[in-house]
């Protein structure tokens, strides 16, 4: 329904110099997992578009119900951090269901390599028995991804919002030299 407004306004974020500030954005966003379905410029126009609807909502509770300007400084606050908050707690629950999920898909990667598969045949027969996840579907595409495994650890890493993501890595490298 506003997927039309949020990528009109993003139109103009696509014409701002803010690079650093939407590459923060791009790292948390694919930190919550959404980056397929959202852009810095996105959410950036979430965010002015919420600030507009909250500051809206304060500057009407001011005229009608509460006459502190405090009301309007407060609302217009709410709705500059709201999206953020929203992105930081996105974040925070895939990388729980990750850590969640670490352990068993470590013991079916083990397994696998045990019985004789090489890395990445493993990491292929552990995507077809578990149950799909973030952390499933973040290690596949980064074994699949056509660099080498060294390569995709590095990427991780940089991506690496992750916790305890890194020393998962360390591991899948130091079976690059074994």
């Amino acid at each position: 329904m506003f997927r039309p407004l949020i990528k009109r306004v993003a139109t103009y974020n696509r014409r701002l110099k803010f690079s650093r500030i939407k590459e923060r954005y791009r790292r948390q966003i694919e930190s919550a997992g959404l980056s397929y379905d959202l852009t810095p410029d996105d959410f950036l126009a979430i965010k002015e578009l919420v600030l507009l609807l909250f500051t809206g909502l304060g500057v009407f509770g001011y005229y009608n119900a509460w006459r502190d300007p405090t009301l309007i400084v407060v609302s217009a606050l709410l709705g500059f951090f709201l999206p953020d908050l929203k992105l930081s707690d996105n974040a925070k629950a895939r990388q729980r269901k990750m850590l969640k999920s670490l352990p068993n898909f470590l013991d079916l990667l083990t397994l696998s390599v045990e019985a004789g598969l090489n890395f990445v045949a493993a990491i292929r027969k552990v995507a077809e028995r578990a149950t799909p996840g973030p952390l499933l579907f973040r290690i596949s595409t980064d074994a699949q991804g056509g660099g080498s495994r060294s390569d995709a650890a590095t990427g991780a890493r940089q991506h690496g919002a992750e916790a305890g993501f890194g020393g998962f890595h360390l591991v899948r490298l130091g079976s690059d030299a074994g």
